[in-house]
């Protein structure tokens, strides 16, 4: 199924940075904002990110970075994050983005694969990033981003240094890789994803599309919460919306009251949250339509969003749209956006310009026909070239003909919207039934007692798998019982749809940092006996 809006042209022939830097120029007017430190209230306008980013992919090329060469950023959302992603795609290297929040081994065994030849660290995990050095011979040179104890040059130090006029490289955008994103692992080990040039390009020329994410001729005001070291928060947020011309507020670390309060300084329009972050506003009673009242858009990513959050979260906000999107690091990441003009609750949207994509039956390989199960696949210009140094896996993701095999089930309406159901190894099979566990989860969110809650199989002789719920109590809910969580569940489903392996009531529900919950730690912490659990009463 081809997607219901026209091919766009995609150029075969302009790099990436090349592309960024073109749209910033013409937003480069006096004075007007680019990006704004959320702590601090620092700005950056485009005239000083262009200037910067110059600056700085000319010491880069002046300390010996040439074509092909690899630059590790770790680092949380900031203004110097785009900074340093354009200067060194300018001067010819390749982004590799990290989690600050990775441990030493995370660090190490990222590095050893990656192989970069310069590092920008934040100052608060130098420490870490100098430890994981050793382990990697290969790097040439570590900068410090903020102050330093002398054993490095800073990022303040690069853009001060008088040198040589910069150099053009030469790109292949449909061959040469321009981002290099470790896929989160949560379906096995972490795999890095490698995007060319043209397959960013690609992306964000897609959700340029005015139906998708173009705007209306004004300047947006994001709040950057999705982290920039993840394929949404650098494609879809940082890279979109710079683009586009809008004001990108960056933010560090996300606190739930510090965030509602972010968004009345800075008067936010488009909020990007994943699911963890729409429950929080749903279930928060600091939140209301005045504090949200410069918003007008949600647009929700990372994991499935239930069509009954959806349209609670619809009836508390008014007039906010929610919009949902869909996607995956491998592809680029976006396939899927929400209309403007047309919502369905619990449905990702359709297929962005210039993507095909099919359901397939997961045993037979055929085409679904309309609401029915199976497999989404997708096939378009921002697929990933593939797998760093793993042509096997790549391989078992990307078929022959092109198509990328997503892992999650999911089906169409007749109007072409879809609908993620869930991951295709997380589907429980109850004497025979499908059972969906993000499906169950998005009705026990609607309990007014719950506040956060995971579905996951457990073994059964008889029936095979019975699904098991994970229940997190608000506050005021300690009189809710296992009975009541399955009694309301039971009121709204079919039999074999129910919690027939019970309730549990936990703590808190483990997730991925993009918002998945990890369904195996659940499994693996019960088994164990190692699950903080609340008592039942």
């Amino acid at each position: 199924m081809k997607s219901k809006f026209n091919d766009i042209q995609i150029p075969t022939d302009v790099s990436l940075s090349e592309f960024i830097l073109q749209n910033l120029r013409k937003h480069a007017e006096p004075g007007k904002v680019a990006l704004v430190r959320d702590d601090t209230g620092e700005e950056t306008t485009y005239l000083q990110l262009l200037d910067q980013v110059t600056t700085l992919a000319r010491s880069l090329q002046h300390r010996g970075l040439v074509k092909g060469d690899i630059v590790s950023i770790i680092c949380a959302n900031s203004p110097e994050f785009p900074v340093m992603t354009l200067a060194v795609l300018l001067a010819g290297g390749i982004v590799n983005a990290l989690s600050p929040l990775y441990t030493l081994y995370e660090i190490s065994e990222q590095l050893q694969d990656v192989g970069p030849k310069f590092i920008f660290a934040m100052t608060d995990i130098i420490d870490t990033v100098d430890k994981a050095v050793k382990l990697c011979r290969q790097v040439k040179e570590v900068f410090v981003i903020g102050s330093s104890s002398g054993r490095h040059m800073t990022y303040s130090d690069l853009l001060r240094e008088n040198t040589p006029r910069l150099q053009h490289v030469a790109v292949d955008p449909t061959h040469d890789v321009a981002v290099l994103i470790y896929s989160s692992g949560t379906s096995g080990c972490p795999k890095g994803v490698m995007l060319t040039h043209r397959n960013v390009v690609a992306n964000i020329l897609q959700h340029s599309v005015t139906e998708i994410m173009g705007g209306a001729g004004r300047q947006e005001v994001y709040l950057c919460v999705p982290p920039f070291f993840h394929c949404f928060g650098l494609v879809i947020v940082l890279l979109f919306g710079l683009t586009q011309g809008h004001k990108l507020v960056t933010i560090a670390r996300f606190h739930f009251e510090k965030y509602l309060d972010a968004i009345q300084r800075h008067k936010a329009t488009i909020l990007h949250v994943a699911p963890p972050v729409v429950i929080q506003l749903l279930k928060s009673p600091l939140v209301s339509r005045p504090v949200m009242s410069s918003v007008h858009t949600l647009l929700c990513g990372a994991a499935p969003l239930s069509a009954n959050v959806t349209r609670q979260l619809k009836t508390k906000l008014k007039d906010v749209v929610v919009r949902q999107g869909y996607g995956m690091t491998e592809a680029g990441p976006g396939t899927h956006m929400s209309p403007g003009s047309k919502q369905k609750p619990g449905s990702v949207g359709v297929s962005v310009p210039n993507t095909e994509c099919k359901v397939v039956n997961v045993e037979t390989g055929r085409d679904q026909p309309p609401h029915k199960y199976g497999e989404l696949c997708v096939r378009g210009p921002q697929v990933m070239l593939g797998y760093r140094n793993n042509p096997a896996q790549t391989r078992a993701i990307i078929d022959k003909d092109g198509w990328l095999h997503t892992g999650d089930v999911g089906f169409y309406d007749i109007e072409g919207y879809f609908y993620i159901v869930d991951r295709l190894k997380a589907i429980i099979k109850y004497k025979g039934f499908q059972v969906s566990p993000a499906w169950l989860e998005g009705i026990l969110l609607t309990h007014p007692l719950i506040a956060d809650a995971a579905v996951v199989s457990v073994p059964d002789t008889e029936a095979g798998e019975l699904p098991r719920a994970f229940v997190v109590k608000k506050a005021e809910g300690d009189v809710l019982t296992e009975a009541d969580v399955i009694q309301y569940v039971a009121d709204r489903v079919s039999p074999h749809r129910r919690l027939h392996g019970g309730v549990v009531f936990v703590a808190s529900i483990p997730r991925s940092r993009t918002g998945k919950i990890l369904r195996r730690m659940l499994s693996e912490r019960l088994a164990a006996g190692t699950l903080e659990t609340k008592s039942k009463l």
